[in-house]
């Protein structure tokens, strides 16, 4: 353990950048070595995610990152990485980060996505998020209820997670109910990676009506597969869907909304199948090889 200690110290600090995506590393890491540059790579927002959480010690944690990166802020050797135009506004409104200091590098997507065959099941909607109170599902189960009423009604929705906050889930179960939408729904629970493409495959749509994201992988890997999206204005949803071309961005607290955009995809297969190939087309952006290309750019300033 020792020797590993003196090695990994050794190594940083011979290193004239050092890359961290985790502020309890970057921030004594910045301290400690004054003469590297530390870029820090901001993923989460933790001032802006609490808000949606219901746990006292989660809330605590958040505030702890939040203070930890305000003190990385004012520290002459780090520059930062926003994964989003989104999270590059908040970082400096909050954090008070110069525009000359942050460079904008989304995630990368796996090429895994790339390589899936679409086999669309018509009438599969496919929701992959946690079951938390950000991800916003309500609205989506209101809106379904539309659907059931007034078409299309052959429809169904898979949605992932474990139940996490057992008050918001039975709300969801609550409304599900109420709509008779028993059948219409599927809680697939926690699922492997080969289902996860399985269901990207047959998906006619995927939605994303979450109230708060950084960047939303959800959406990157359902574009990536050839998957229209309907997406709240989070994250990098307004630089990415482009409305009546390869989804549409939607108000995520208005059920009729949500209703008129899932009824133009699942209703029109034509329109669907030309939105399949430009969801594909934009997801090129987050290609591993495009995002290495810009990692460079930004080690090399």
């Amino acid at each position: 353990m020792f020797l590993s200690k003196r090695l990994f110290y050794s190594i940083l600090f011979s290193s004239d950048i050092i890359h961290s995506h985790d502020v309890v590393f970057s921030l004594p890491v910045a301290k400690m070595f004054k003469h590297s540059n530390v870029i820090h790579n901001f993923h989460g927002l933790p001032w802006n995610e609490k808000r949606y959480i219901n746990s006292a010690y989660v809330r605590f944690s958040y505030n702890t990152m939040t203070a930890r990166a305000q003190k990385l802020a004012k520290l002459n050797n780090t520059r930062f990485v926003a994964i989003s135009h989104f999270v590059k506004r908040e970082i400096q409104k909050t954090l008070e980060i110069l525009d000359d200091n942050i460079s904008i590098i989304p995630d990368p997507v796996s090429e895994e996505f790339f390589e899936i065959k679409k086999r669309t099941e018509e009438g599969l909607i496919f929701y992959p998020a946690r079951l938390i109170p950000r991800k916003n599902h309500v609205p989506l189960i209101k809106a379904l209820g539309i659907l059931k009423k007034e078409g299309p009604s052959g429809f169904k929705l898979a949605l992932t997670g474990t139940v996490e906050d057992k008050n918001y889930f039975e709300r969801i179960r609550r409304t599900i109910s109420k709509y008779n939408l028993n059948s219409n729904v599927m809680f697939i629970g926690k699922i492997p990676k080969e289902k996860l493409f399985e269901y990207y495959s047959k998906a006619s749509v995927v939605v994303l009506t979450s109230k708060e994201e950084s960047f939303s992988l959800a959406v990157a890997e359902a574009m990536a597969t050839g998957t229209p999206v309907i997406a709240s204005p989070v994250g990098i949803v307004p630089e990415a869907i482009l409305n009546r071309k390869n989804g549409y961005i939607i108000n995520p607290d208005d059920p009729k909304d949500i209703a008129e955009k899932l009824r133009l995809i699942l209703e029109d297969n034509k329109k669907r199948k030309i939105m399949e190939k430009h969801a594909r087309k934009t997801a090129e952006r987050w290609k591993s090889e495009n995002i290495v290309k810009r990692l460079i750019e930004t080690w090399g300033r």
